[in-house]
């Protein structure tokens, strides 16, 4: 109801959703270094993030094969959750950089549940998903 509310509105779904919600498949991590530096990784939640309780979750939207038709990378179809994520001028650099490796005939793999055809539930970040 938040996404077609969001949708209806004009407005980035991101702005609706609650954290949780709109976060899913992406999940950041920020790592403290001991200079006071900060690391963040971005990849995808998988049920062992959640400890016991995971178990108990459905884990479409990562660990089936029809969450993953997308016809763009993730990192454009994700964008806005990215830019919430990371800031408008991390996302810029990541989207030159990639744009860059693709006109030099990169391309992104599909995410491993995609490849193998069934659920796996293991961690990529540059497949094409169709959540946002």
């Amino acid at each position: 109801a938040f996404h077609v509310m969001a949708n209806d509105n004009g407005v980035d779904h991101v702005k609706y959703k609650p954290d949780v919600c709109w976060q899913l498949p992406i999940r950041r991590e920020d790592h403290t270094l001991d200079d006071g530096g900060i690391v963040t990784t971005v990849t995808q939640w998988e049920r062992k993030h959640w400890g016991e309780g995971g178990a108990e979750f459905a884990w479409w939207c990562t660990e089936a094969p029809e969450a993953y038709v997308g016809t763009e990378p993730v990192w454009k179809s994700l964008r806005p959750e990215l830019v919430e994520m990371c800031g408008e001028a991390v996302y810029a650099l990541l989207d030159q950089t990639l744009r860059e490796r693709t006109v030099q005939g990169w391309e992104p793999m599909p995410h491993p549940v995609v490849r193998t055809g069934k659920a796996q539930g293991t961690t990529a970040a540059n497949g094409s998903s169709t959540m946002g």
